[in-house]
């Protein structure tokens, strides 16, 4: 095996019961993790890292549900999530020997919160209305933290001409600390009036989403130190800005994809389910909805509406439910999912930069830096 997990207890607590006879009850509970669930493997190309993580959770929730009248009633849910999942990685003397000499190499700390809040309010108005309202809230947030001795490295490597170029690049560490952000929030109403052989429904509902998971490389530090100088002015490889002669350079590099998204869905419905005969129902509808999409610069990416008619009908053949035929024609549509349009809307952005420079600091910054081109 490449991995030994130790014993832990997933607890759950609760209680429930009436606050109020007959009115007003409520229900409580709380998950946790306890001891810490603890876990040790080995990974990497020729399992030349031991890591050792310890996850934690804290789960509370609640939920109340009150009888305002004899025909209202309200029910919420609230629920929140606080995740922890600290690893500690050495690299191995001997790759593939969880017993050998290991030496500190990294630690990372993944911190998760979600937050869950819903409430729907249900009136019956009378014996041919009915009305429900409903809201609802959601929120994810998670972010790596990172530390160690290797989060500037300096690697050294060489180019085609067989001169030292010096990488100095983060190990995909700092880079990877941004915080990925989502939340959505919605409304939505619904009513129901049954006016003799008519059961007519109307509604609309309206949600927006935001998500923000931008991705960066070298924000932390990635310098190329070219050592070489050239007789007459050559030209970059990369960019092709003119490299001065006789000129040692220095080239930082970074790049960003992504940003944040917000997108807003709304729509409002009208139907009707008609009793036409006894054995034949008939039902009708149409929807209208608006999609709108914003980039995080203010940019409105995407905005149309679609409206979506529906027909339909329903033969109770026999008259005693036990065989039905029935036809239906409409048209749907659905908003383009968020994860979708971040990928295909977001700006992709590269930026190189360029610099002489009169040495190199221990932590691979270089010294006394001179921007050209």
């Amino acid at each position: 095996t490449n991995g030994q997990q130790d014993t832990a207890f997933n607890n759950t607590f609760w209680i429930s019961g009436p606050l109020l006879k007959d009115r007003l009850f409520v229900n409580l509970a709380y998950q946790n993790a306890q001891p810490t669930s603890r876990s040790n493997y080995l990974y990497g190309t020729k399992l030349g890292y031991a890591a050792q993580s310890m996850h934690n959770y804290h789960n509370p929730a609640a939920t109340l549900t009150w009888n305002v009248s004899e025909n209202q009633t309200l029910d919420v849910v609230a629920a929140n999530n606080k995740t922890k999942v600290h690893t500690t990685i050495w690299t191995l003397d001997e790759p593939g020997n969880a017993q050998s000499s290991k030496e500190y190499f990294r630690s990372v700390l993944f911190n998760l919160k979600e937050d869950f809040y819903v409430g729907r309010y249900r009136w019956h108005m009378n014996d041919s209305m009915d009305l429900s309202l409903m809201g609802g809230y959601f929120t994810h947030s998670e972010q790596n933290m990172f530390s160690g001795s290797d989060i500037f490295a300096q690697r050294i490597t060489h180019d085609s001409r067989g001169s030292n170029v010096y990488n100095v690049i983060s190990a995909g560490s700092p880079d990877s600390e941004s915080p990925f952000d989502y939340y959505k929030r919605g409304f939505r109403g619904d009513w129901v009036w049954q006016p003799g052989s008519h059961k007519i429904g109307l509604g609309a509902e309206h949600y927006k989403f935001y998500e923000n998971n931008q991705s960066v490389y070298g924000d932390s530090g990635h310098y190329t130190y070219y050592d070489y100088a050239e007789g007459s002015p050559t030209k970059d490889d990369v960019s092709g800005i003119v490299i001065p002669a006789n000129t040692p350079y220095m080239r930082s590099f970074v790049s960003y994809f992504g940003g944040p998204l917000t997108q807003v869905n709304r729509g409002a419905y009208l139907e009707d389910y008609w009793q036409a005969l006894e054995n034949l129902v008939v039902y009708a509808g149409v929807r209208r909805d608006n999609n709108q999409s914003m980039l995080g610069s203010g940019l409105r990416a995407l905005n149309f509406w679609t409206t979506s008619p529906r027909f339909g009908l329903s033969w109770d053949v026999k008259g005693d439910s036990s065989m039905k035929a029935g036809f239906t024609y409409g048209r749907y549509s659905m908003a383009v999912p968020g994860v979708i349009l971040a990928n295909a809307l977001n700006d992709s952005t590269q930026q190189y930069q360029y610099y002489t420079y009169d040495g190199i600091n221990a932590d691979g910054t270089p010294i006394a830096p001179q921007q050209f081109g």
